[in-house]
Order: structure tokens, then sequence, then C-alpha cells
């Protein structure tokens, strides 16, 4: 049904049930295979893992597998402009409590979690590791934009922020619309799928990327930032901008 640069993904229905059969890297099968693990239970809604084997032979070199149970729900990023001002404040709400959630586990390590489950780094680091060059490659940025991420990430202020850095839970990474599915009539998520990029760090990653999108209706970011009071407290604004 799908192919991507890292992943392989099809549909199987089988006694009127659908699947979802995944082929793609072994980490990131295995990031998937942890998180419906650490939430088997628990409130937020994943999808559950049948079977797999992110180490195996799935037919494609250095591939792994999985199947999972296929998401219920209608894709955000589809009818997100039919719904109304108060149904997506409710499901806003909703996620906020399924990141209080999640967030309240507590990991090993910072950084990309690895086959044993830890964080790449013992500390957090100072000055991101991954290759941002490989943004250039895929002309996801300009050099000029570049530039300018990579100056921000060296200021002081954000390697002093960094450097504090001290708590190290569970980071979905991803949060994007294509990965909410959603229940318009009980204004909820009914799935977060998609936990390929799963990460141990603060609580502030997540929020940095929904802060993107939402900064601009604040309405929608009060309803976010309430429904994740109800269980948690959530990182302060300056530490969410400095993030972003």
């Amino acid at each position: 049904c799908a192919r991507g640069c890292d992943q392989d993904v099809n549909l199987i229905v089988n006694d009127n049930k659908i699947m979802v059969l995944k082929r793609g890297s072994r980490r990131h099968l295995a990031h998937s295979m942890l998180a419906a693990k650490l939430l088997e239970s628990s409130s937020v809604p994943v999808p559950h893992v049948v079977c797999g084997d992110a180490k195996g032979n799935s037919g494609i070199a250095g591939w792994g597998y999985l199947v999972e149970t296929a998401a219920c729900g209608e894709e955000m990023w589809l009818v997100y402009g039919d719904l109304s001002a108060e149904t997506r404040e409710g499901i806003w709400m909703h996620l906020g409590e399924l990141m209080a959630t999640f967030h309240n586990i507590k990991m090993i390590g910072y950084g990309d979690v690895g086959f044993d489950g830890k964080g790449a780094h013992e500390r957090y680091p100072g000055v991101p590791s991954e290759d941002l060059d490989g943004f250039l490659k895929a002309e996801v940025v300009s050099l000029e934009e570049m530039k300018a991420l990579k100056s921000y990430l060296q200021s002081e202020k954000v390697i002093r922020m960094n450097r504090n850095v001290v708590e190290s839970v569970m980071i979905h990474a991803d949060l994007e619309m294509d990965n909410l599915f959603v229940d318009r009539k009980a204004a909820k998520i009914s799935a977060i799928i998609d936990w390929a990029d799963l990460q141990c760090g603060p609580r502030s990653e997540d929020f940095a990327r929904l802060y993107c999108r939402l900064h601009e209706d604040p309405k929608c970011w009060k309803a976010l930032l309430d429904g994740y009071s109800k269980l948690a407290t959530p990182p302060s604004i300056k530490e969410i901008e400095l993030r972003t």
C-alpha cells in the first residue's frame, strides 16, 4: 500500500480483520515494537503488535518485519479541515492527556533508542549528534537555512539548556497529523501510530514539534496544554520555544 525509504507497508484483510504488515529498517521496527510493549496496559491507543522480528529476515536485505492491528478512526490530516473548532479543541486536549501518559514512562539514556531499549547517550547531547547535512541532500532545507539552524543549535543559550536536561522520558518524536487518527464524534484521538522515531529525552521535544503547528492557533494550543495539565506539568513555554 505504501513504500518509503525506510519501510514497506501493506494492508492484509483476513476474516474481516485488517492487519498491517510492515517491512522496514530494523531499528525503526524495534522502536515500534518497544512502544507497543511499553504502552500495552496504558490508556494510549496504539496498534497492537501481533508478531514480528525486528532483527529477522523480511525478504528485503537488512529489513525486519512486524504485523500489527490497523488503527481505527479517521486520519487526522484528511478530515481536519472539516472539523468544528470545538471538535478540534477536544481532540488536542485529549492528545495532551495521552502525551502526559506516555511521558510518565521513564527511560534510560538519551537520544535514539537502541535494541536494548536504552538511549544512545548517557547524557543529553549539548548539540545534536545527527547528520543534519542529510536534510540538505534530501533538499528539505536550503544551504542558508541549514547554516542558520546550525548556528542556533550551537548558540550558548541552547547548549546551556541542553546541559541542564536531567529527565529522560518516552518521546514519540513525530506527532504529525498523519500519525494521528481521530474519532470526530467523541472529539478524541483514536490511535497514535508510527513510533519508528522513538526517543529518550525531555518532554519538551514532543511539545516543540506541536508548537510549530499550533502557535498560530492559541485556542488549540491552550487545549493541548490544558489536557496535559490534568495529569502532569507541561514544560515552560520558554523551553518549548528554545527547542523549537
